[in-house]
């Protein structure tokens, strides 16, 4: 039997007994908020990931901007410069020139910064401005490019027809010159971009005068009403004159159907392969399409139609009358292609057709030989196909195969098969 101590009562020991079962040792910690329970290789992770990410946006955002940098020519001020950008990939299928993606004007200092809207993956610019000669360069989107300005340069020549005659028993060349012909220095080849031009005189005599010095090559095209498109490249320094002869020759002539609902002066009529020859469409659908050579057949595309419509393959030759181009909506086709013999479905091979204002369109089949044709015309269409393959021997073949659908205006088909061999 416990003894209390002296000078306590019963409630005084009860009230003792009770502080010390709740009096806490002095070694137990108190309990851990929620902060202080996460592991500490979490607290470091963290942080090292957002600054993975925020390097990664910069990364981006710098990446889709392209800074130009202008270097003027010796012991010369900046001047002020206008700038037009143009699509890198200048087709056949298109207006050459293309029209320009945009125009900036550079009043002050010799940089810019284009965002990827102006260069989605690569495009190409041309600069023109007080005491420079025009230039050109192709950019790619999210590299730094440093671009030097020159001097104008000029070059004389002389444009015409040529002509034989006999002169003290030996035959020689004259040139029967050409006026008013349009005169255009191109830079970046025959379907280049404009950098000037001029018109002949009463004498077939020119004189372009605006492009850089610094260029090394000059392509020059010649447009006259009668004749064949001209085009010669030039080495920019030559001092001899630069003689263009063309070719007479007759227009063509037709008629496209216009769609309702579309606007015939955003449409243009191109002969695909001759970058510069192409004609306006009048609002009955008439065109005459100028400086085709007479030696050529070209295919004719429409070119400014909506993604809904299409047309047939169509050719035409220089003093042709009355061609006829019907425009119609587009049908799509869906079919395989398989080896003739085996049966066996050709991944990777290439289908095509040549109608359409894009001059024919191109796809690929998927693995199990699929694929999927767009802007089909109505009427027979020929449908091609190729694949290359490593034979036994340990060589490669081409494979290829035809076949004509007939089409139905603006109905797609299923389930065609291609067979190649």
């Amino acid at each position: 039997m416990s003894q209390l101590p002296p000078n306590s009562s019963g409630a005084d020991a009860l009230s003792i007994e009770t502080k010390a079962s709740v009096t806490r040792p002095r070694f137990q910690s108190k309990p851990k908020s929620k902060l202080q329970r996460v592991p500490l290789s979490v607290w470091i992770l963290v942080p090292l990931a957002l600054v993975a990410v925020a390097w990664y946006g910069y990364q981006s955002w710098a990446g889709s901007r392209t800074r130009l940098t202008f270097v003027p020519p010796p012991n010369a001020a900046m001047p002020p410069l206008e700038l037009q950008l143009f699509p890198e990939q200048l087709a056949f299928n298109q207006p050459s020139p293309p029209p320009p993606l945009a125009t900036i004007r550079l009043q002050e200092g010799n940089e810019i910064v284009l965002d990827s809207d102006l260069v989605p993956g690569a495009a190409l610019v041309r600069w023109s401005g007080p005491g420079v000669g025009t230039g050109f360069a192709n950019v790619v989107r999210g590299r730094e490019c440093e671009l030097t300005l020159s001097a104008p340069a000029s070059v004389k020549g002389r444009v015409g027809t040529a002509e034989g005659f006999y002169s003290m028993g030996l035959r020689s060349l004259g040139l029967h010159a050409i006026p008013g012909a349009r005169v255009v220095a191109m830079g970046g080849g025959e379907h280049g971009v404009p950098l000037c031009e001029t018109v002949t005189d009463a004498d077939g005599r020119y004189e372009l005068t605006g492009f850089a010095s610094s260029l090394p090559v000059l392509g020059v095209r010649v447009l006259a009403k009668g004749y064949a498109i001209g085009f010669v490249s030039h080495f920019v320094g030559g001092e001899e004159p630069l003689i263009v002869p063309l070719l007479a020759t007759k227009p063509i002539r037709g008629r496209i159907d216009v769609p309702v609902g579309v606007d015939h002066k955003a449409l243009r009529v191109l002969a695909k392969g001759l970058p510069g020859v192409e004609a306006l469409v009048a609002a009955d659908g008439s065109f005459e399409l100028e400086h085709v050579p007479p030696s050529l057949e070209p295919r004719l595309l429409v070119y400014g139609l909506p993604l809904a419509f299409t047309h047939p393959l169509v050719h035409a030759s220089a003093g042709q009358d009355a061609v006829r181009i019907g425009v119609v909506p587009s049908a799509r086709l869906r079919g395989r292609v398989i080896e003739r013999n085996s049966h066996i479905a050709m991944g990777g091979a290439m289908v095509w057709h040549d109608c359409g204002p894009a001059g024919g369109a191109t796809v690929q089949t998927d693995e199990g030989g699929y694929f999927v044709l767009d802007r089909v015309p109505g009427g027979d269409v020929l449908l091609r196909a190729q694949r290359e393959i490593k034979n036994p021997e340990g060589d490669f073949e081409t494979l290829s195969g035809e076949r004509r659908v007939k089409v139905d205006v603006g109905k797609d088909q299923v389930e065609l098969i291609v067979q190649i061999d």
